[in-house]
């Protein structure tokens, strides 16, 4: 649309006339731009809030109701009881071994149970975390299964999980081992020797056997070394037990194409044996010892 000013105008208004026109053009322009704009930059809209998940309280998870009630733990101790039964076949220990490795945890400083996180709250149960690293090494089940029984997060799960276990892994030498050269240990010999004679294998301490472990994320270069007998990717551990089914040693890490009777030759625990490293302070196992090589 056009138009034209009357020529009688004074030029001083002529003027303001004019620049008045072409600011109110100027704005008009911008005012139509400005919706283009604010889609073309989406960061400009305000964020949308985030609904937060709301707190669930330890007495009302699954496991919890399930196992540590106070009434459940009281039928739990009593080995002969149903779900004493239960507790050992989920979790793979019986409840008392649990609360053994609940109190070793809280007095190496593993965990702190008063500790409370940013908003002032109590952090998550140490009872519910651990049994959430138990049933993983136990089943292999995923952190998302254990936060559907304990409605605690799997991020919360993974991290305790490789946690606890680092810790716990740096006490191994104080729980497994094949007998020391100790005074106390004799008993102990004495007990394992007296199970093998019972069963016809008089001077036996150990029973022998290699176990394959599944690796599923085998990388596909090395396939080739760790893929044997089993027909899928395994790593392969040794491991020497009484007849009670106490581990006494585990060997290192070996590739699943070796076999038995070349993983039992890198064996310390049966070298030493071999070697007569071990028990020579004994006068049993020295007597032993002898009669085998007369």
């Amino acid at each position: 649309m056009s138009w034209q000013l009357p020529a009688a105008l004074p030029a001083a208004l002529r003027n303001e006339l004019v620049s008045q026109f072409h600011l109110e053009a100027q704005s008009e322009r911008g005012n139509q731009q400005s919706p283009s704009n604010s889609n073309c930059h989406p960061t400009t809209s305000a964020k949308r809030k985030r609904k937060k998940r709301p707190l669930v309280s330890r007495e009302e998870s699954c496991w919890w109701k399930k196992f540590l009630t106070n009434e459940k733990r009281i039928l739990q101790l009593d080995m002969n009881t149903w779900e004493a039964r239960l507790f050992g076949k989920n979790f793979r220990l019986p409840f008392d071994i649990f609360l053994k490795l609940y109190d070793m945890t809280i007095s190496n400083g593993w965990y702190d149970p008063h500790r409370k996180d940013c908003t002032n709250l109590l952090c998550k149960d140490l009872e519910l975390l651990l049994l959430g690293v138990l049933y993983t090494l136990a089943t292999g089940a995923s952190h998302l299964y254990v936060y559907i029984q304990t409605d605690i997060s799997k991020e919360v799960h993974r991290k305790f999980f490789i946690h606890w276990t680092s810790k716990f892994a740096e006490k191994k030498d104080e729980y497994v081992y094949i007998l020391r050269e100790e005074e106390e240990d004799d008993d102990q010999l004495q007990r394992i020797l007296n199970d093998y004679s019972s069963i016809g294998l008089p001077g036996c301490i150990g029973s022998v056997d290699c176990v394959h472990i599944g690796w599923n994320r085998c990388p596909a270069y090395q396939k080739n070394i760790f893929k044997g007998s089993k027909g899928y990717p395994s790593v392969v551990f040794e491991v020497v037990s009484d007849h009670r089914r106490k581990i006494l040693s585990i060997s290192y890490l070996h590739p699943g194409t070796r076999n038995d009777k070349h993983i039992v030759k890198f064996d310390a625990a049966v070298s030493n044996l071999h070697d007569r490293n071990l028990f020579l302070g004994r006068q049993s196992w020295q007597a032993r010892v002898e009669c085998a090589h007369c």
